[in-house]
């Protein structure tokens, strides 16, 4: 438990918060500057560190999972790479002829879930 705690805590959350107050000063997105309260600012810090921590746990359940080392991280590392390419920054399923079984497959993926909401915070 306190593995799983200081994990999340120290190489999730902190470094996600400062990779978030850097990349949104640094490329200038959307601003509050009216606003009281930052709400697009938090979405963006938000969704990453909860990007970072399902990230995180998956790649500790996987490794549970599996009871050799090299194995773990193989497979890891598949799981990683998929979700990346069924996210809708690559591949386009919009285009596609089977568009009810890609989207099925772009279901699976986590971090289409988070770009999504990362795209709907900075255009809408």
């Amino acid at each position: 438990m306190s593995k799983v705690l200081l994990d999340v805590v120290f190489l999730r959350f902190i470094p996600a918060i400062a990779f978030g107050f850097i990349l949104h000063y640094m490329v200038n997105l959307r601003s509050d500057e009216g606003d009281a309260f930052p709400t697009h600012f938090i979405v963006m810090l938000a969704t990453m560190v909860l990007l970072s921590s399902v990230s995180s746990v998956i790649n500790m359940a996987l490794g549970m999972l599996v009871g050799n080392i090299m194995a773990g991280v193989f497979v890891a590392v598949i799981v990683v790479i998929h979700c990346f390419m069924l996210n809708n920054l690559f591949i386009s399923f919009d285009t596609m002829s089977f568009k009810g079984f890609a989207t099925l497959l772009q279901n699976i993926s986590y971090l289409n879930f988070g770009y999504m909401v990362l795209v709907q915070n900075e255009l809408v």
